[in-house]
This record gives C-alpha cells, sequence and structure tokens, in this order.
C-alpha cells in the first residue's frame, strides 16, 4: 500500500506545513501544562498554591487557560477554511504567523491573568 504513494515537493512542503502548524498548537499547550506546575507562575500571577486557602480559584484559572487555547483553535479553524479560498492559502499562512507572533509576545510579556488569558487565545487562533 505505501509502495503507491507518490511524493512530489509540493506534497512534502504541504506535510511540513501541516506538521509545523499542528507542532505549534501542541507545543503551546506542552509549555502551559508545564508551566502551570511551577512554584514561580503562581507567585508571579498571584494565584494561590495547591493547599491554601484561594486554590478553586487558582484551578479555575488553569481551566480557562487551556479552555482558552482550545477555542482559539477551534475559531481559526473555521477562519483558515474561509480565507484560503478567499485569500489564498500563501495570505493565509502569513495572517497566520503574525497572529502566533503577536499572542506569543502577548503570552510572554503578560503581567496578570487576564493578559496571558487574552494572549492564549490569539495565540491559539493559530
Amino acid at each position: 500500500m505505501l509502495s503507491n504513494i507518490i511524493v512530489n515537493r509540493y506534497n512534502l512542503w504541504a506535510a511540513i506545513v501541516s506538521a509545523i502548524g499542528t507542532i505549534s498548537t501542541a507545543y503551546g499547550l506542552a509549555i502551559i501544562g508545564s508551566t502551570v506546575g511551577q512554584p514561580s507562575f503562581y507567585t508571579y500571577l498571584k494565584l494561590a498554591p495547591q493547599g491554601t486557602t484561594g486554590y478553586s480559584h487558582t484551578t479555575r484559572i488553569i481551566a480557562a487557560l487551556n479552555a482558552i487555547n482550545s477555542a482559539g483553535a477551534i475559531i481559526g479553524c473555521l477562519y483558515h477554511v474561509w480565507s484560503s479560498e478567499t485569500l489564498g492559502r500563501k495570505k493565509t499562512m502569513i495572517i497566520g504567523c503574525i497572529v502566533l507572533t503577536i499572542g506569543g509576545a502577548i503570552c510572554a510579556g503578560a503581567v496578570d491573568v487576564a493578559m496571558l488569558l487574552v494572549g492564549r487565545g490569539i495565540a491559539g487562533i493559530v
């Protein structure tokens, strides 16, 4: 079955670009998953650590960080279907790179929970 597969440059590059897009979303989820367990994350964002009063608020923030990324991904999928046909795939890829860069910059410079949530939502769109 695999012997019938013909690989040309276009198909190879399409697969590579698709894989990079998938990696960018999965990487963001993996990073936030490992970041949430760090004590400095709780301290910096003024969240209650596990076992203290107010940890229920912290768990809601952690859930929101994961949910906003998934919601952004759904919005991004719907947008990319439309924009790829309307604007073309090349412009859609350029727009996606710009949006991902902006979302990543907002996350990196987040000074509070709200800014982090906005950044995760924007980065999730791609």
